[in-house]
């Protein structure tokens, strides 16, 4: 199913979804002429555009070094926010990820091409994040959250110094 309706709904990390992006957009291409209401035809078109795009990206990443010239930025950036716009017209949901990818691609003239980055440290800081959010009240959330996140930092930076 496409859209809004579509559940379950798939979560996987961007390095295990590059063959699954290519076969869902060749299944897309193949089978668009089938959809025979308006709002799944557009729904499809949507989605075709946003998989396009998001080769596109990869493509882009992939035919570049760490530094990137003014163009392929450019590319790398139009990619991601026609996938992102598109995606989202057709029923996706944005993701946080979804703004921190922004970032990265805007920082790719001082980081270089995020195929050569990790974020191994950051997957860590997140499981992290996520048991602490899950013990706090939702009426204070954000705010507990920090408290309790600098309360953990500075008990690791003074049993360091112990």
């Amino acid at each position: 199913m496409l859209g809004k309706r579509a559940r379950p709904f798939l979560t996987a990390k961007a390095a295990e979804t590059h063959n699954l992006l290519e076969f869902a957009v060749y299944l897309l291409e193949i089978y668009k002429p089938r959809f025979r209401s308006e709002d799944d035809i557009i729904t499809a078109a949507l989605l075709l555009s946003a998989g396009r795009a998001a080769m596109r990206f990869d493509d882009v990443m992939t035919a570049n070094q760490m530094n990137m010239n003014a163009d392929a930025q450019e590319e790398l950036c139009n990619s991601f926010m026609h996938f992102s716009t598109c995606y989202m017209r057709a029923g996706g949901h944005s993701i946080p990820k979804f703004h921190l990818m922004i970032h990265l691609v805007q920082r790719v003239c001082v980081n270089g091409n995020p195929r050569f980055s990790t974020t191994y440290k950051d997957e860590s800081l997140n499981g992290v994040l996520a048991r602490i959010g899950a013990t706090c009240h939702r009426k204070h959330w954000e705010f507990n959250v920090h408290r309790k996140y600098n309360f953990m930092l500075h008990c690791e930076v003074t049993l360091e110094m112990h």
